[in-house]
């Protein structure tokens, strides 16, 4: 997303209009007194950065790598101009604005959302210190930004958000986890959440949620359905048929069940067991075990081991 400087390959005149010979022009961070220095680039898809100062020639011209140099950036600089000996010549403001080509955002961005306001990104979007407003934002990368609301959809890799996330439509194709793929403030939706999971430290809210994977809030207000398909697994020992296993996380609802017994060197006599499910609520589920003779572990002073694995929303 660079842009020509507005000075380009300008020539650097002092007061007298005499070009400053091995002077330098430096492009720093507004307001910082030209301590803070910001990436500039010699070419518009910011494939070779420039050093910051940049050497002025015998002209008085920006001058690198043995030719004259255009200077590209985006963003908001502030250029201080010196001479060979380090006296400040001159300093301005520049607001160079951004095109298609791909950049860093040090400031707030605002998209209208049609035509060529819709930003479409091949890569991450990055607001360092601002925020993003705006309609449409497509990304194969990470949306990192100040705080960001959207009124159409975004679809991202990822999200990092320090502060909060609003649209009507967010697809993340990797995993949410606010706080690190983040939000920390307020996760909110007028539509669709559908993400792989979810982990906030604020409340979440929507009408409508799919989750593949774990969903963690503060606290939920979803005025529609949020079906969270999950597994629990683990052993049980049995002793005594039926047997009650409880599930470490109650789900909304089961779908399946199914358990299997761990298979140990036994009396010939006893012959092999079986587990089958019996009754089954949202917080555990019977397991019955015997052997094919019919009988229970107890029944033969056997304790059997069966792996188990819940599947629900």
């Amino acid at each position: 997303m660079t842009a020509m400087m507005p000075v380009g390959a300008r020539q650097y005149t002092d007061g007298n209009g005499r070009p400053l010979v091995a002077g330098m022009v430096a492009f720093a961070q507004p307001n910082t007194g030209g301590a803070t220095l910001l990436p500039i680039w010699a070419d518009e898809r910011q494939q070779v950065q420039l050093s910051n100062p940049v050497p002025l020639d015998a002209s008085g011209r920006p001058f690198s790598g043995g030719s004259q140099q255009s200077i590209w950036g985006t963003g908001q600089y502030q250029e201080f101009v010196y001479d060979f000996e380090g006296n400040l010549q001159s300093s301005a403001m520049i607001d160079v604005p951004f095109s298609s080509m791909g950049g860093t955002i040090n400031g707030s961005v605002t998209i209208n959302g049609s035509g060529e306001s819709t930003l479409t990104v091949s890569g991450d979007i990055t607001s360092t210190n601002g925020n993003i407003t705006g309609a449409m934002i497509t990304s194969t990368g990470k949306l990192q930004a100040g705080s960001a609301n959207f009124t159409d959809p975004i679809t991202t890799n990822g999200i990092n958000d320090s502060n909060e996330i609003t649209t009507p439509d967010l697809t993340v194709t990797n995993t949410a986890t606010i706080n690190n793929l983040a939000v920390n403030g307020t996760f909110s939706s007028a539509g669709v959440l559908d993400v792989d999971g979810v982990n906030s430290s604020g409340p979440i809210t929507g009408t409508t949620g799919t989750f593949s994977g774990a969903l963690q809030a503060a606290s939920f207000n979803i005025g529609g359905t949020i079906p969270v398909v999950g597994a629990q697994g683990g052993q049980a020992t049995i002793t005594s048929s039926p047997a009650m296993v409880t599930f470490p996380v109650a789900f909304n609802s089961v779908i399946s069940v199914v358990a299997t017994p761990v298979f140990t060197t036994l009396p010939t006599d006893i012959g092999g067991f079986f587990a089958a499910i019996g009754s089954v609520s949202n917080t555990g589920c019977q397991i019955t075990v015997q052997n094919f003779n019919g009988q229970v572990p107890s029944q033969v002073s056997q304790s059997i081991t069966v792996n188990w694995l819940a599947i629900g929303t």
